[in-house]
């Protein structure tokens, strides 16, 4: 027994040290600090319950944004004018929608609220997300547009209400809402925005600029957590302390809330945004968060001449646009790579929560001096963040970008993943393929679901095997150290020196590297209404072959429909048209052809996974979905080609 603790701990030790080497010393090293701070009491002395004392005198505020145009936001909003009064009168009468999911009641009086936030978030039962996601006043930002379009005052009524219920429920630095300096950040911004654009008496005034005080207040101790992490944390928090230092010039502590948030947010963007545009977390939602952040500073930026964009940032801003832009498709969706947790802060009013359209139009006219798209609803968010109009261009949608991973057109388009990780990814999902026909997503990344739920649903949705990828002896691509810690990192490269033009695009990744293994995919536009991929598995050393046969499996995921086996292809008719897979051995035995529809076998004999057969579209929804999957076996080399035809093709 002795013994195989000894393992254990030496187990440990050893995946600590190469977490800590590739996650790199710094952030390690800061992570440890906040775990030792919090045994020792340190945040809860810097953070007391409560709430530090605030001066009697009132306080004193400057408006963050521009004056905006009451009478263009509403004709702007006028289209949608009927679901975003429903969605508002939802809110009203206690109501929201959480992660753009079903309607449930807008609770603000969380459990554990007695225990300080140190203790109080170890104490909740369930996932913690469902008690931030409210709290975060996400709903403040429909409220406001449903005033701007109605002029009606039950919604800055609602607000004050709901406001009142979470002060009296969460007092400072107690219960589980202060628990996460992103989430006070979060809240704060809301509050700002409230602040701004409501019809406010001078006491409600007085009680939302000193809340914003205790916020502010909450996030400089534990900021070296968010610094850890180097993902969104860092950039919501330097932006919640931005907007309270510019917000309240003339309190003691602005200055020092400014300087902070401006110091980290800029050099949060360096860090985490590669030249070409590629975010660190490697998720198409959590891209949308870094660009809601970034938009939200640029108008703190545009009213204040001590603060100025970098060029680099700028360079790298602008490069994001173009990276959401060829992965997403016109009708406003986009790809669901990587983590996707339901966050949209900024949401636009009556549009669907998955629709990229008003990130997309607000950061090509901040970073690019460029509007992506005509005019429409989705101008909204650009006139509230301050934004002039800019030129169309229709240079980014919806044109394919080889070296961005995308070919095909407006009709159906498809992208291939191939990464190079210099930050810690969120799936292990190289080569996986999502293909798009007529705004309808055919072939299907599954999302994320739940970070927190019991098993096996605590985000089971991460690994190679629920991707459109192939997946070797049944192991992902990579090390699954942790819930959300991948290490021995699959790296992907461009078979050319660039991806080929035209249209077939060829990459290969390592991640099987360990077996002796290299996968190599293509992708192929063969016409309008067919596509091609192509899967070899190779030896990783062209002069040594790995002993013995090898088993492997290709999945493909699509969404659920009527579907009919063809006796060598899967026939599923969706919206658009009946969408045919067919998958051609080349050389390998193939064992098996396997239908899994939400957890349940369809066709097939082997035992399946409850995770298999589902696709989710934003956070706690679950859909079920048709997984296909092929087993093969055989000695190196095997390959495989999937043909998928949309239409009568």
């Amino acid at each position: 027994m002795g013994l195989r603790n000894s393992d254990r701990l030496t187990a440990r030790l050893g995946l600590g040290w190469q977490a800590a080497r590739q996650l790199g010393l710094e952030a390690s090293g800061l992570a440890a600090a906040y775990r030792i701070g919090l045994r020792l009491g340190l945040w809860r002395r810097l953070t007391p319950p409560g709430g530090r004392p605030l001066a009697a005198e009132p306080l004193q505020w400057n408006p963050v944004f521009r004056p905006v145009d009451t009478e263009r936001i509403r004709d702007v909003l006028t289209p949608l004018a009927g679901r975003l009064v429903e969605a508002a009168d939802e809110i009203v009468a206690g109501r929201v929608r959480l992660y753009g999911g079903p309607a449930v009641e807008l609770c603000l009086a969380p459990p554990n609220a007695d225990l300080h936030w140190t203790a109080a978030e170890r104490a909740v039962e369930g996932d913690i997300k469902d008690i931030w996601e409210p709290a975060r006043f996400g709903w403040v930002f429909t409220l406001v547009q449903a005033y701007h379009l109605t002029g009606s005052l039950r919604y800055p009524q609602a607000f004050w209400r709901q406001f009142e219920t979470f002060q009296r429920h969460n007092p400072p630095n107690m219960g589980p809402n202060w628990a996460s300096g992103q989430e006070v950040a979060l809240r704060l911004m809301a509050l700002a925005f409230a602040l701004q654009h409501f019809p406010l008496e001078p006491a409600q005034e007085q009680a939302i600029l000193r809340a914003i005080v205790e916020h502010a207040r909450r996030i400089p101790p534990t900021l070296l957590y968010a610094r850890a992490q180097r993902n969104n944390h860092l950039l919501t928090e330097s932006a919640g302390l931005l907007t309270a230092g510019c917000l309240l010039a003339g309190h003691p502590e602005a200055a020092s809330w400014k300087r902070l948030g401006w110091t980290w947010f800029d050099r949060g963007l360096l860090d985490q945004l590669e030249p070409d545009g590629t975010y660190a977390q490697h998720s198409t939602n959590y891209h949308r968060v870094m660009l809601h952040a970034a938009l939200w500073v640029n108008a703190l930026v545009q009213g204040d001449p001590d603060l100025v964009w970098p060029e680099t940032v700028r360079e790298r801003l602008a490069a994001s646009v173009r990276w959401l832009a060829q992965r997403m498709d016109p009708s406003g969706r986009a790809a669901n790579l990587g983590h996707n947790d339901g966050a949209n802060w900024l949401p636009p009013g009556g549009l669907e929560h998955g629709d990229y359209r008003p990130v997309l139009q607000a950061a090509g006219r901040a970073f690019l001096a460029e509007s992506p798209l005509p005019a429409g609803p989705w101008d909204a968010l650009s006139l509230y963040l301050g934004l002039p109009d800019a030129p169309r261009s229709t240079e980014l949608l919806p044109a394919a970008r080889p070296e961005s991973g995308r070919l095909g057109d407006g009709d159906s388009w498809a992208i291939l993943r191939a990464v190079k990780f210099h930050h810690r990814p969120a799936h292990a999902d190289q080569l996986h393929v999502d293909l798009w026909w007529r705004g309808q997503n055919v072939l299907l990344d599954a999302g994320t679901y739940r970070y927190n739920a019991a098993p096996p649903w605590e985000n089971a949705l991460a690994g190679t095997d629920v991707h459109n990828t192939v997946c070797v002896e049944d192991s992902d691509q990579m090390l699954r150290a942790g819930k959300f810690l991948w290490l021995d990192w699959a790296q992907a490269r461009w078979v050319t020196a660039e991806p080929q033009p035209g249209e077939r695009l060829t990459a290969e990744h390592d991640g099987y590297r360990r077996m002796g293994i290299i996968h190599r995919r293509s992708l192929e536009r063969v016409s309008a209404g067919h596509w091609r991929v192509a899967d070899w598995l190779l030896p990783l050393d062209a002069g040594k072959q790995p002993g013995g046969s090898i088993s492997c499996s290709l999945q493909w995921l699509l969404p659920d429909g009527e579907w009919l086996w063809l006796g060598e292809a899967l026939r599923v008719t969706l919206p658009p048209g009946p969408v045919q897979v067919k998958v051609t051995v080349v050389s390998g035995k193939r064992e098996e052809d396997l239908l899994v529809r939400g957890g349940e076998r369809l066709m097939g004999i082997s035992p399946i996974k409850p995770c298999r057969g589902w696709y989710s579209p934003t956070y706690s929804v679950k859909l079920p979905a048709l997984s296909y999957r092929v087993r093969v076996s055989g000695t190196l080399p095997i390959q495989l080609q999937t043909d998928i035809l949309l239409g009568e093709s």
